[in-house]
């Protein structure tokens, strides 16, 4: 298992704790020269060891290799305050973000899924590959649900139905307004 483990507050660091150590200072921490704002979200890559996207009140996902802190990864501004990160389960540079008031995104870590710019600690690039706008209010939550060949009306290109196709679809949900959404993502 992992013993270790990030944390982020309103005093705008992001500290590394290992388990298996004194507790009362942390391993490692990013400060206030890196984050504008609270960190709010973190989250460690469910496959790729070492590997975690961090979220700030400051509008800016940013993923790090938990070996290496001197830089991130990546930064990228998703246009709202970052409430949620989840990253999708079958493709290893997705990840869906819950931005506050810049609604739902996608952002896509360019050269990601081989894996070779998280392992060299090389700077990524990054896009957002689609965005959601129709919450009235702040998107607070944010998960993927994702098939495969299930549901959906999958088909491929002929309009058949087809096992391998990936029925992928985002989840979202706003506070004042109490809503949740069902969408589709620009690559389903």
């Amino acid at each position: 298992g992992n013993n270790l483990v990030l944390s982020g507050g309103d005093d705008c660091t992001l500290k590394l704790w290992d388990v298996r150590t004194d507790l009362s200072l942390p391993m490692a921490k990013v400060g206030g020269a890196e984050f504008d704002a609270g960190v709010t979200a973190v989250s460690y890559h469910p496959t790729v060891e070492h590997v975690a996207a961090v979220g700030s009140y400051d509008e800016v996902v940013r993923m790090y290799d938990v070996r290496n802190w001197k830089e991130p990864l990546c930064r990228i501004n998703v246009g709202g305050g970052v409430w949620r990160i989840r990253w999708h389960p079958k493709v290893d540079g997705r990840i869906l973000v819950g931005a506050m008031h810049g609604g739902c995104r996608i952002v896509t870590v360019d050269g990601f899924g081989n894996r070779k710019g998280s392992e060299s600690g090389a700077v990524l690039e990054t896009h957002i590959e689609s965005e959601f706008m129709k919450h009235e209010s702040m998107a607070y939550g944010a998960d993927w649900l994702v098939s495969e060949g299930i549901g959906g009306g999958a088909t491929n290109g002929d309009g058949e139905s087809s096992p391998s196709m990936i029925n992928e679809y985002a989840a979202s949900c706003s506070f004042y307004d109490r809503r949740v959404c069902l969408w589709r993502s620009t690559n389903a």
